[in-house]
């Protein structure tokens, strides 16, 4: 006894050798050359993503540096501003510049740190270094004076190989005024109302 399901169908039995034809004529693959130059184009893209992420990791190192250094540069200006401007109190100024005391842990005023070098332990290759000198901003800000004037430039530089340029960070001081000089010799100021 044949059933129904057991007789194919004309139009299905048609459909289904054309598929199986135009599936085995459009197979053909790839050719040797077309892997060979596949590669070739994947190789090449790969190097340029390890060229980006050198450089990326390059440049992120000295931004690195360049931030440590700059806070290092900070840090010396800072000691060394929190110095009085001389050793003594009132002019005549100290001359010439330079450290009257025998180690850093003494010094106070800013000229004691005239020439000193700075070591960073903990940060190998930072290397710091200290000028101070007075300055007549009359003539200029910046180069030295060859007299003692109220003006002394201070120039903090850190150095590192990872750097192009030193890190350079500069500031001018004067003397401190007391709260009887601001005063017109009276004592203190009152206190606001």
């Amino acid at each position: 006894m044949k059933t129904y399901a057991s007789i194919p169908h004309p139009t299905m039995t048609r459909l289904i050798s054309g598929l199986r034809f135009r599936w085995i004529k459009s197979q053909s693959g790839f050719s040797l050359l077309e892997i060979i130059v596949g590669i070739v184009i994947i190789g090449i893209a790969f190097v340029g993503a390890m060229y980006a992420l050198t450089e990326i990791q390059n440049r992120s190192s000295r931004i690195e540096i360049m931030l440590k250094a700059t806070t290092m540069a900070n840090d010396i200006m800072e000691i060394v501003r929190s110095n009085n401007f001389d050793e003594y109190n009132s002019s005549p100024w100290s001359n010439p510049l330079g450290p009257e005391e025998n180690s850093p842990s003494q010094y106070d005023d800013v000229d004691d740190y005239i020439g000193y070098l700075w070591s960073f332990p903990g940060f190998t290759g930072y290397q710091g270094s200290t000028r101070v000198y007075y300055v007549n901003p009359n003539v200029s800000w910046i180069d030295s004076a060859n007299s003692v004037t109220n003006y002394k430039y201070i120039r903090v530089q850190v150095t590192h190989d990872g750097l192009d340029v030193p890190i350079v960070l500069t500031s001018l001081i004067t003397p401190r005024v007391s709260a009887a000089e601001e005063s017109g010799g009276l004592g203190p100021p009152p206190p606001p109302p």
